[in-house]
């Protein structure tokens, strides 16, 4: 689903189990009363169920919802130092939010695994919260340091950032997200432009 919709679907997988176990990954459960795996949450506020099928047919209906919110994302590497920044913006005409931006790293894949649940696992998070006005925008700096197991695979290395609501369980829409792919000195511009007038 993620090389067939590579524009406007990101996935990003918590394993409660195995190698590829954060111990943010029960948090991300818990806020989703997880009670069963495999499962998806789309947008962090549309529960997709657990079958294939569902969870295409349920993306063809989150792709039409429009945001007014904007991402731009670029990261760096220098060794194991990863630095993100990210600019959040909410577009002339929209409405001020207040946003929990989740700057998250993944490996995809994670180690020697090709199942395609292994693709974008969760590796590490930074959180902050902001509120941000119509026609304006706000700056987020994070930075991070990247794991042996990330050292070994730098070419799988990413970082994805979403803005959500500030919420402490869901539904909790997200309003924009942003992805970049190795980032060793690569700067590159959300995915979704996020004009209102729906997804490009």
């Amino acid at each position: 689903m993620f090389d067939a919709n590579p524009q406007t679907f990101v996935p990003i997988f918590y394993h409660l189990n195995g190698g590829a176990l954060q111990p943010w990954c029960y948090t991300r459960a818990n806020f989703f009363a997880l009670e069963y795996t495999p499962y998806l949450w789309l947008d962090g506020s549309y529960d997709a169920g657990f079958t294939y099928n569902s969870w295409v047919n349920d993306l063809a209906i989150q792709e039409v919802v429009s945001t007014d919110v904007t991402i731009d994302i670029n990261a760096f590497r220098g060794g194991a130092d990863l630095d993100v920044r990210a600019t959040v913006c909410v577009e002339p005409g929209g409405v001020g939010k207040d946003l929990r931006i989740y700057v998250v790293q993944v490996l995809d894949h994670y180690g020697s695994a090709t199942s395609w649940y292994y693709r974008n696992a969760f590796r590490q998070v930074a959180t902050v919260d902001v509120n941000v006005a119509a026609g304006a925008c706000v700056d987020i700096q994070k930075s991070m340091i990247l794991k042996d197991v990330d050292m070994l695979q730098l070419q799988d290395v990413g970082v994805v950032v979403w803005a959500q609501e500030p919420l402490a369980t869901a539904p909790a829409d997200t309003y924009q997200t942003a992805y970049v792919f190795d980032p060793a000195g690569i700067s590159v511009d959300g995915f979704e432009n996020g004009d209102v007038s729906g997804w490009d």
